[in-house]
């Protein structure tokens, strides 16, 4: 569909506006991002609502070579130790210059802080925790977002979720909260009287479902944290589940 919408072969289409945002003819265009980490074994998913893009980033994308294959070796091997992706210092790998990284990516460390507070240990990324989103097009702001959420929503979460290996699902802001609930007939706590952890079944398959606002929001940082947002009790249950997986 991205190719088509930039060939200007489906202009009425809900992911114009983001796959539009990346219309520069002088730089490749970035590939959809579907998940990042071991996505098949790690026992917590988060779930954003569309990717951040860096141009300078070493990303895949039109240009590159190797087939389906080193895309998907990309995304699954991200955190890896040798010569990661994305560094520990939260850095993504450029385009330039010998392992060289760029600036720090604050949803990344927000993220890990997360795994790490209710996994209760340091975890190791890609493996402890995944991430992916509702919408895998990338853009800055969100820019797009409202509009193609619903599109790629119906198209790929049923299966994101059916491949992952994860029993807690972390979800983070209002656009992706809306999507969840929505798609799967919850109840939205965007409604203060409805609890911000919710028993998810898909297709017989249980999920325990963490609402958090969105690591960007501009709200003190204890209003951020998983204990405070679903209280001690609920807290202490999904992080004794996650540590007996």
């Amino acid at each position: 569909m991205a190719a088509e919408i930039r060939e200007g072969r489906c202009s009425d289409s809900p992911c114009r506006d983001i796959v539009n945002f990346q219309k520069n003819p002088h730089l490749p265009f970035h590939f959809p991002e579907p998940w990042s980490g071991d996505l098949t074994r790690a026992s917590l998913l988060f779930i954003g609502s569309n990717p951040s893009i860096d141009y300078n980033e070493a990303y895949p994308n039109e240009r590159w070579d190797g087939g389906d294959k080193k895309i998907v070796a990309f995304f699954e091997q991200r955190f890896a130790a040798q010569q990661p992706h994305i560094n520990s210092e939260w850095r993504t790998l450029q385009v330039f210059g010998v392992n060289q990284y760029g600036n720090v990516v604050p949803y990344l460390r927000a993220v890990h802080e997360l795994a790490k507070e209710i996994l209760r240990s340091p975890p190791k990324p890609g493996v402890d925790y995944a991430l992916t989103e509702i919408v895998h097009c990338k853009s800055w702001g969100q820019t797009g977002v409202p509009e193609a959420i619903a599109l790629c929503a119906e198209r790929y979460l049923d299966k994101v979720l059916a491949a992952s290996g994860a029993r807690v699902l972390i979800v983070l802001g209002a656009h992706a909260r809306d999507a969840i609930c929505e798609r799967y007939t919850l109840p939205n706590p965007k409604d203060s009287r409805i609890p911000n952890s919710q028993l998810l079944t898909i297709k017989k398959r249980k999920f325990e479902a963490i609402f958090l606002p969105h690591p960007s929001a501009f709200l003190r940082k204890d209003k951020k944290c998983i204990k405070s947002v679903i209280g001690p009790e609920e807290f202490d249950r999904i992080s004794t589940l996650l540590n007996a997986i």
